[in-house]
């Protein structure tokens, strides 16, 4: 099991989630004596260094997923970020059937409301998609 602390204004909270055997290997490969699965935090930090590494790390795995789409030929590489990865987590999630409190959770959101609403907007834009189609 692993333990994510929710950004919320209790830092008691936590999501624990199990650890399938595929993502423990990847987990193992990367993890250190740490409180965090990936060592781009320690303890000891200020919240302004906290921030700036989170928002740097987000970037670069951004970047990356830019590259690894533009290798693989995907039309919409160029706007390819971490949001669009986790948008897509969230609809492959409401397309499989899961309740919207379970993907609330997964995202850590503070409510359910917050999952609707992320949701919906995501579903809008996949309508009007399939609506240019039509032109």
């Amino acid at each position: 099991m692993l333990a994510k602390t929710i950004n919320t204004k209790n830092a008691q909270d936590h999501n624990i989630i199990k650890i399938e055997p595929e993502i423990e290997k990847i987990l193992n490969r990367y993890s250190k004596e740490s409180e965090y699965v990936f060592p781009i935090l320690e303890p000891g930090l200020s919240a302004l260094t906290i921030r700036y590494r989170i928002k740097g790390t987000l970037k670069k795995i951004s970047k990356d997923l830019k590259e690894i789409a533009a290798e693989l030929k995907i039309d919409v590489a160029d706007q390819i970020t971490h949001y669009w990865a986790r948008h897509t987590y969230a609809t492959t999630l409401k397309r499989s059937g899961i309740s919207t409190a379970i993907i609330s959770e997964a995202l850590g959101h503070s409510s359910e409301a917050t999952t609707k609403a992320y949701l919906d907007k995501f579903e809008q834009s996949e309508i009007d998609n399939t609506f240019r189609h039509l032109i």
